[in-house]
């Protein structure tokens, strides 16, 4: 690439449908606004930086964005480490609300629309019955991208998450309950090569297969595993998983970061608004997949599958 007799430097990040260019080049901040074209037809842009960053460059980016036509809502955050955490992306989020940016999410390709709604029914299993209920009554309007419930169900979602990582920030214990729907989302993942699968599709299979695992140890009733497919099925997402054995996804979960010396540790619905955070053993959880699959999931050695009492409650901060 040539720009006014310099090459430009592209570096490209390889995500499947997610892949984008890092584009170098002197003076491509004059040119940001006529590069959005391609790639959104909001008249809004949001631009996140810090202090630092927006004393040098901030004031050209605007220029070049309202140039092009756009209409540039600046955000500026302290400079520092401290605000890389996940009460920072709160933050960011109700400012983009209060500037009436949910309105952007009808730019979205549907299936990522979707997909974000697993990630939204998670923190209603994890820590607020009221909230699942809430997008139980209101799946359709959601579907539709309603301006009102698709706040709410945002704020509320932002609320949880920032409460429960300022409860623990150093992810010791309770933050991980945020990790829910993951373990074997995070596997499927994996499997699929990061391809077939986008994040909250798999998160979405996760929820439902780790709620029927749970049940299967004895933790929940089989009402919650049907409430929690019901709802995943009424966004619009999948429930099935499809490894071809259990070797296969049980050596995937092995790759998770939740694994401590070679235990899964896994968390798990107790009931809507409540979970549990606790190992599970390979025999266990074969157990469950050859009952529910029947594909290769026979135990390699140890214990013999059977039912655990709960090991931790973990329960979101109010």
């Amino acid at each position: 690439m040539s720009v006014a007799g310099v090459t430009a430097q592209v570096v490209p990040v390889t995500l499947g449908e997610r892949s984008y260019d890092i584009v170098l080049y002197p003076g491509l901040l004059a040119t940001v606004g006529e590069r959005l074209r391609a790639l959104t037809t909001s008249p809004k842009i949001g631009v996140v930086t810090d202090r630092h960053v927006a004393s040098r460059y901030l004031q050209a980016t605007l220029r070049s964005l309202c140039k092009a036509g756009y209409d540039p809502t600046p955000i500026i955050l302290p400079p520092g480490e401290r605000t890389k955490r996940l009460g920072t992306i709160a933050k960011i989020l109700d400012a983009l609300a209060r500037h009436k940016f949910e309105r952007t999410l009808r730019t979205l390709p549907r299936r990522e629309w979707i997909a974000g709604l697993a990630e939204v029914i998670k923190y209603g299993i994890i820590a607020d019955e009221e909230f699942f209920t809430f997008l139980e009554q209101e799946t359709p309007a959601l579907l539709k991208l309603d301006e009102e419930p698709v706040s709410h169900a945002i704020k509320r979602s932002c609320e949880i998450k920032a409460q429960v990582v300022g409860a623990d920030e150093r992810e010791s214990d309770r933050r991980r309950i945020l990790n829910y729907g993951h373990t074997i989302g995070h596997a499927l993942e994996s499997l699929a090569g990061y391809r077939g699968l986008i994040h909250g599709e798999a998160v979405g299979i996760g929820l439902v297969q780790e709620a029927d695992l749970a049940c299967h140890m004895g933790l929940c009733e089989r009402a919650v595993v049907e409430r929690i497919r019901s709802l995943v099925q009424r966004a619009g997402l999948s429930e099935q998983v499809s490894p071809r054995s259990f070797t296969s996804l049980w050596g995937a979960m092995q790759h998770d970061k939740k694994v401590i010396e070679g235990r899964v540790i896994g968390v798990w619905p107790v009931r809507i608004g409540e979970v549990v955070i606790r190992p599970i053993e390979q025999q266990v959880c074969a157990a469950w997949f050859q009952s529910r699959h029947g594909r290769g999931s026979r135990p390699s050695s140890g214990r013999q599958p059977g039912k655990h009492p709960v090991h931790r409650k973990a329960r979101a901060p109010k």
